[in-house]
């Protein structure tokens, strides 16, 4: 006879670290671990006598909800559920004007997918040409930044953790300059 001890999963980054252990008082051939991902292992345990085996055992996931399930000898089942959430980093970028400088007060919305058709997931300002986003999870995402006098972009990353693409913002007027818009005041 077989009895499941213990059975403890961790999640570290995208592994989860499943410890389990099995009192068996005669051979078992027929632990199977359901690893609620559509993947199975049988995993064959001979023994001779009465002790306890630990097993620890890494597994990837996606992120999601699962349920990890031991089988011993159809007999006894045990079970635990774990939450896979997906990595986050910050999310850095920055915004220039044509001649290099460091554009200030930006506004910049970060939107989920590659349209606007959802609402913006955050949305902040640059500062000293650079903006911040914290704990953005991995995936696709449009951009729009915007500030008066200049011509809004739009862009769309495939964020990994890293940088988003530098952008140089175009005046309006045309004017070759970079940095503030200003207007010719005549005085008569």
């Amino acid at each position: 006879m077989a009895i499941i001890t213990k059975l403890e999963a961790r999640v570290v980054g995208e592994q989860v670290k499943i410890h389990l252990c099995v009192e068996q008082t005669q051979p078992l051939d027929d632990l199977i671990i359901d690893y609620g991902d559509g993947q199975k292992e049988n995993r064959p345990v001979r023994a001779i006598g009465s002790r306890s085996i630990c097993f620890d055992i890494i597994h990837i996931y996606k992120a999601g909800t699962y349920t990890i399930t031991a089988k011993a000898r159809n007999i006894m089942t045990t079970s635990v559920s774990i939450v896979q959430k997906s990595p986050t980093a910050p999310l850095i970028g920055f915004v220039r004007d044509r001649n290099g400088a460091p554009l200030e007060e930006v506004d910049v919305w970060i939107f989920k997918g590659a349209d606007f058709r959802n609402a913006p997931i955050a949305q902040t300002k640059s500062h000293g040409g650079k903006y911040h986003f914290n704990s953005i999870p991995m995936g696709s995402y449009k951009i729009h930044l915007q500030k008066a006098g200049y011509y809004p972009i739009d862009f769309i990353i495939n964020f990994y953790g890293d940088l988003a693409p530098a952008q140089v913002m175009r005046p309006i007027d045309g004017s070759s300059a970079g940095g503030d818009v200003r207007q010719k005041v005549i005085i008569r």
